[in-house]
């Protein structure tokens, strides 16, 4: 921060703005010298001179990052493919060893059902 103070690439209240933005928007516990850098380098192009353009500036920044996001969390650009199940998969075809039983078996299995249970 020195080194961007004394070489007056920004007013005081700018980056005033830009501390509070990497500090508290940002949620940074510590100054980071490139980020800070960086952001003043943007400003200075931009021309940024008043605080009052720099929350503007941070804004509309917010802005961008949040329609982004938005169009990101839309299936991440995948598409929703719909499958079908082929012909021989749809057609129900009965049992073929589907057959009754006697009540004489009938009887039998549910006297063995019950001896399970127990």
């Amino acid at each position: 921060m020195r080194d961007l103070i004394g070489r007056h690439i920004l007013s005081n209240s700018v980056i005033n703005i830009l501390i509070y933005h990497l500090l508290v928007d940002e949620q940074h516990a510590t100054l980071n010298k490139s980020l800070s850098e960086t952001i003043a380098n943007d400003w200075s192009q931009q021309k940024i001179v008043t605080a009052e353009q720099a929350i503007i500036k941070l804004q509309e920044r917010k802005q961008k990052s949040t329609t982004k996001t938005a169009r990101s969390r839309n299936g991440n650009g995948r598409k929703n493919i719909k499958e079908t199940l082929p012909e021989w998969a749809k057609t129900t075809t009965p049992a073929k060893n589907a057959t009754k039983l006697t009540p004489e078996q009938e009887k039998k299995l549910q006297e063995r059902l019950n001896k399970l249970k127990k």
